[in-house]
């Protein structure tokens, strides 16, 4: 009888510890520029403490020096005191600000600016990386894609060379409520044999091509102003709700060199000057002309926009509800019917 009751115990606490909550969430970590209070003084030296599902947060203030995430890290996530508060500085033109090294890895980076570095953020094949409210800028390349790269609600500009960058084979970028602006060549650059999806997203004010594309989708976005054109087609690009115009004097808002590499317009899309670009559209799917944009300036939100002014033929254009159910680059909620572009009209 006792061995039973031994047994019956053993079986219930078995019991209880599977059905026990497994708590999902690591240590915190703390980073200061004294390193009081308990906390780091070097982000490095909190990066390599952490495991995964840590969280390090780091407070404001300027950390000079390079930032390496190795291979095996999981999902820990580094999370600033806001961009502009919380700054990286490579301090190096040679340097890349941070590193994403390795399989295994699949930081969340967030709330602070990528400066001073050859690259902002390099994320190495096979890692995994998701940028939140992160500003790259003051680089030769803000980021530089190797691996599969999400950027939310993120601002790349004044980078001598390139805002964002996909360059290696099978490499993917997902670009989601952000500005890409004023760089020196290409806003964002993927390579023929990588992929992109910018959804939501202005790309304006570049020194060379807006968007120069291996595959790549491009949703309820605003391509404006960029220097040479809009749209550099290498592989086939598709465009949705999307403004391209006023892009470069020299080709117009699409240009290609590629046979065979058409634009297509799957969902009405505005296009102010076709260039050499194949365009392949249903009826009625591509605009031409001058949508009416007003300055790129802050119009709300965390990034900056362009208005669509009183008048544009971008507004009211998209006429089904599912078209409209997503709310523009600043978070401001559509309604049926709603505007082609990054920006929602009052």
């Amino acid at each position: 009888m006792t061995k039973m009751r031994s047994f019956y115990r053993f079986a219930i606490v078995l019991g209880c510890l599977a059905v026990a909550p497994i708590d999902a969430r690591g240590a915190t970590l703390c980073v200061n520029p004294g390193g009081t209070g308990g906390c780091f003084a070097s982000i490095q030296a909190a990066v390599d403490a952490a495991v995964s599902r840590d969280r390090i947060e780091i407070g404001a203030g300027t950390y000079v020096g390079g930032v390496s995430i190795p291979a095996r890290k999981g999902t820990i996530t580094i999370d600033g005191a806001g961009a502009g508060l919380t700054v990286l500085d490579g301090q190096n033109p040679n340097l890349h600000v941070l590193s994403v090294r390795g399989g295994g890895t699949r930081p969340t980076i967030s709330n602070l600016t990528l400066t001073g570095g050859r690259i902002g953020a390099f994320v190495h094949v096979p890692a995994q990386a998701t940028f939140v409210d992160v500003e790259f800028t003051g680089n030769e390349v803000g980021l530089e894609n190797q691996g599969k790269t999400t950027v939310l609600r993120s601002n790349a500009v004044a980078n001598s060379d390139c805002g964002l960058r996909a360059w290696y084979q099978g490499s993917s970028l997902t670009l989601t409520d952000s500005t890409v602006s004023g760089n020196g060549q290409y806003g964002v650059r993927i390579a023929s044999d990588s992929k992109a999806k910018i959804v939501s997203s202005t790309i304006s004010g570049n020194g060379g091509f807006g968007v120069g594309v291996g595959a790549a989708t491009v949703e309820s976005s605003t391509i404006t102003n960029n220097s040479i054109g809009g749209i550099a087609v290498f592989r086939r690009t598709t465009l949705r709700s999307t403004i391209v115009s006023g892009n470069g004097a020299l080709g117009g808002d699409c240009q290609t060199t590629q046979v065979g590499a058409p634009l297509r317009v799957l969902g009405t899309s505005m296009i102010g000057e076709v260039g050499s670009c194949t365009v392949v559209a249903a009826a009625g799917l591509l605009l031409t002309g001058d949508p009416l944009l007003g300055p790129l300036q802050n119009n709300g939100g965390t990034t900056e926009t362009h208005a669509l002014l009183p008048g544009s033929p971008a507004i009211g254009v998209l006429t089904r509800g599912p078209l409209c159910k997503h709310p523009d680059q600043r978070g401001v909620a559509r309604s049926t019917p709603c505007d082609l572009g990054a920006f929602e009209a009052p």
